[in-house]
């Protein structure tokens, strides 16, 4: 093989791998899935289980049932507070909540935001995969 019929394969390899990875460049929907079913297994794990017990209600149950019932709810507020930098090959996603935010409207009324923490999740999306990177409390 000559010299020029090389590069010309190298530059069809690495625009077939760019190609590629702009097909597998996960959007905003996905996104959104893959970050809802994060936080209810986040709440679950973390949250739920240290809720206390009020005047014999478990909240512990009620929490995880919360959870579970409100996954459209959730899926929403997490859109609501992402933004996307598409790169055309990858996405980088930053999400920023509030556990106030989290609340049915009826405790929130009751709480102050400040309160509550405030998180800021960073998440690259690349080749159909997501892969959160940084996870603050702000």
């Amino acid at each position: 093989m000559k010299r020029g019929s090389i590069g010309i394969w190298i530059g069809l390899a690495i625009a077939a791998v760019g190609i590629g990875m702009a097909a597998t460049n996960p959007g905003e929907a996905a996104y959104d899935e893959y970050a809802t079913a994060r936080l209810s297994e986040y709440l679950n794990r973390e949250v739920c289980p240290d809720a206390p017990d009020v005047l014999g209600i478990d909240l512990e149950d009620l929490c995880a049932d919360l959870v579970e019932d409100n996954q459209d709810d959730l899926r929403e507020i997490i859109s609501d507070n992402t933004q996307r930098s598409n790169y055309g090959v990858l996405s980088l996603y930053q999400t920023n909540l509030s556990a106030h935010r989290l609340l049915p409207a009826e405790i929130r009324s009751f709480l102050p935001p400040q309160l509550l923490p405030a998180y800021r999740f960073k998440t690259v999306g690349i080749l159909g995969n997501f892969v959160t990177y940084e996870a603050k409390k702000q």
